[in-house]
């Protein structure tokens, strides 16, 4: 990279963002194919056995330009998590070849996609497979960002939301909740969470939890409307902090009959009501709030275990936008990310975060002010690892 221009690097950015593969620099008639070149996308499924990823084949020459007159007859291989749909010998029209990946329900791990043609030096990607769909870690908010933007207490109740230094996790954080109920105040009171639009089906929430010892109710809510739930209910019995798994489907339905269906949840929530504990008022602390497919089958939760193997830029949203846009991007580990957006052209035209951050997910507003309409790449990089999306600008 060079001068902030992203011109040289297009071949390989567009092998980590199928979508700009359309940038890729043509090869003039009559070159001779060399290479394969595999692109997928998403390059990350959830592990349901419902979930797919295209993934294409390109043939480029040996200056990494695309020959769009090469035909080929390729063969694919796949080790590890998820199966080939279709046939694993495919022929290669007009330079492209593409298969079709699904997703199992074997738990979190990759899938190693190989690809072979004679004469031509072949290629390997790599897809991830996993079965968590973490809500909050607790680890992007601060001054700047505070908890209550995300986290809102329910209406007419008392509860002091905060993130605070997650004991023996150093530079860990989680929330803190400080509440009070009765003596003047609602027999109960509670916390909630705007879900976002694209959770799957799973069959577990999990969570840490610390709580009081109270012995008062803990009702955990998955809301599908603000007078419609499921509902799963607990007692603060303990003031250890430890990992709690609920199955899905011990949540009752508020209505008395329907099913829980997470692709239609809009929050989550939490309420402490009064139980055995009576009136007053108490603390409790979570962390590390996810969906999973599969449980951990008293294995004991470590936080690494929801952590990525590498870094991670998830998908802006709202996505086109006009004006701003927000997205978060996730860290296996401590790291020093540079986060960046270029135009179309490969023209750096905004940097979003320099500096060391800590491990979990991490949130950004990318105000796009003065920027004309149009496809943006956002480019996220830290110790030779990269991740890339790309975005919409439309005014």
């Amino acid at each position: 990279m060079v001068e902030g221009l992203l011109i040289d690097e297009l071949p390989q950015i567009a092998a980590s963002a199928p979508d700009l593969a359309f940038i890729i620099r043509p090869a003039p008639t009559g070159s001779v194919p060399f290479r394969l070149g595999l692109m997928a996308s998403p390059r990350r499924l959830y592990s349901d056995g419902e979930s797919y990823a295209e993934v294409r084949c390109l043939i480029f020459d040996v200056e990494g330009r695309f020959c769009s007159e090469a035909g080929s007859i390729l063969t694919f291989n796949l080790n590890g998590l998820g199966r080939l749909v279709g046939p694993a010998v495919v022929a290669a029209e007009k330079g492209l070849a593409m298969i079709t990946v699904q997703s199992d329900s074997a738990g979190s791990g990759e899938a190693q996609i190989m690809v072979a043609s004679p004469g031509l030096i072949g290629d390997t990607l790599s897809i991830s497979m996993t079965d968590l769909q973490l809500i909050d870690d607790f680890e992007s908010y601060d001054p700047a960002n505070p908890v209550g933007n995300f986290w809102k207490t329910t209406t007419g109740t008392f509860a002091a939301l905060m993130v605070e230094p997650r004991p023996g996790m150093a530079g860990g954080q989680r929330l803190r909740v400080d509440y009070g109920i009765g003596g003047g105040k609602p027999p109960y009171t509670g916390f909630i969470y705007t879900l976002p639009a694209a959770l799957k089906g799973a069959k577990f929430l999990r969570f840490y939890l610390q709580g009081d010892g109270s012995g008062r109710g803990l009702a955990v809510r998955i809301n599908r409307t603000s007078s419609s739930y499921w509902q799963y209910e607990m007692a603060l019995t303990s003031t250890e902090e430890s990992m709690v798994e609920l199955p899905l489907r011990g949540f009752l339905p508020s209505d008395g009959s329907s099913p829980l269906d997470l692709t239609r949840a809009l929050s989550l929530s939490f309420h402490i009501l009064r139980g055995s504990g009576g009136d007053g008022s108490g603390t409790i602390a979570l962390d590390d709030i996810l969906f999973a497919n599969s449980s951990t089958s008293g294995i004991a939760g470590e936080r690494g275990a929801i952590l990525p193997e590498a870094l991670q830029l998830l998908q802006n949203w709202p996505n086109p936008f006009n004006a701003s846009t927000e997205f978060s991007f996730v860290l296996p580990r401590r790291m020093h990310p540079q986060l960046s957006v270029y135009d179309i052209q490969g023209r750096r035209v905004a940097t979003l975060a320099v500096g060391e951050r800590p491990a979990g997910r991490h949130r950004l507003v990318w105000q796009a002010a003065g920027r004309p309409s149009g496809a943006y790449i956002l480019v996220l990089e830290a110790e030779g690892e990269r991740a890339i999306q790309k975005c919409l600008l439309l005014r």
